[in-house]
């Protein structure tokens, strides 16, 4: 059985969380935005930090693709930084993006301070703990009335949020939204959730949603409406050869929409 957790009740219970590595996001000027019969638009931007929706902008070039609901897809070429989306079809689209993995370690300074710093263990001293950070981060665009499922679509991406609902068709506080999470292709259980919506927190806080049960799902019940993010985490020891470079290897996936 699905435990459904919302966030009246975890408003006294839940601690908020922040990672040590800033988070990468899709976010959408209109996640739905209206459709007429040559077709609509959004903006697109790559958010990275903290404090979903806007705060660093991520500058690479070229590391988002669109994948369209007749299962074409085509690389965002230039930064998604205010990138305008001229949407013709009516259907579901996906945005994904991912980081270059970078390796992160905590060591003690000269001054006695525990600090992180971006670089291999192998390279500091007194090195505490290390670990390679892999991001990846999911939008969903649903573009006029349609009934496609091409939003809960598998791409493959190491670890990966699959809504089973059109999360930009839930209402908030009437329905729940299913969500499965996927690490290397297979189900991810008892995994923690955490969410918010924007505005839930100035400071970048996110609150713990629910947990994944056998089958990697978790139920949601967002209880505000506006955009929406959700966050999974998950860490595996590193292969023997690559001990000397860190201990663990992380996995950070989000997934992005607009509740009604």
């Amino acid at each position: 059985m699905i435990k459904k957790i919302t966030l009246i009740t975890l408003l006294s219970t839940a601690v908020a969380i922040q990672t040590l590595a800033h988070d990468l996001w899709v976010h959408a000027s209109d996640f739905k935005p209206k459709y007429n019969k040559i077709g609509t638009s959004t903006i697109l931007y790559a958010g990275y930090g903290h404090r979903f929706p806007v705060e660093n902008a991520y500058t690479k070039e070229n590391s988002f693709t669109l994948h369209y609901p007749d299962n074409k897809k085509k690389v965002i070429k230039g930064k998604l930084l205010a990138k305008q989306m001229i949407l013709k079809e009516k259907g579901n689209y996906i945005v994904t993006g991912k980081t270059k993995p970078s390796i992160w370690s905590n060591f003690e300074n000269s001054k006695g301070e525990k600090v992180w710093r971006q670089e291999s263990k192998n390279n500091l001293k007194n090195v505490i703990y290390s670990k390679k950070v892999h991001k990846y981060a999911k939008g969903i665009l649903t573009i006029g009335e349609t009934n496609d499922k091409n939003y809960s679509k598998v791409l493959g991406e190491t670890l990966e949020f699959i809504p089973l609902e059109n999360p930009n068709n839930i209402k908030s506080l009437e329905k729940e939204l299913n969500v499965k999470v996927l690490f290397k292709g297979n189900p991810l259980s008892n995994v923690d959730v955490y969410g918010a919506y924007a505005g839930f927190s100035n400071k970048g806080d996110l609150k713990l949603l629910g947990k994944t049960n056998i089958n990697g799902i978790v139920k949601i019940t967002p209880e505000h409406s506006g955009y929406w993010i959700l966050k999974v985490e998950h860490t595996e020891p590193t292969l023997k050869e690559f001990q000397n470079n860190y201990d663990d290897e992380a996995y950070v996936a989000t997934l992005t929409f607009q509740v009604q």
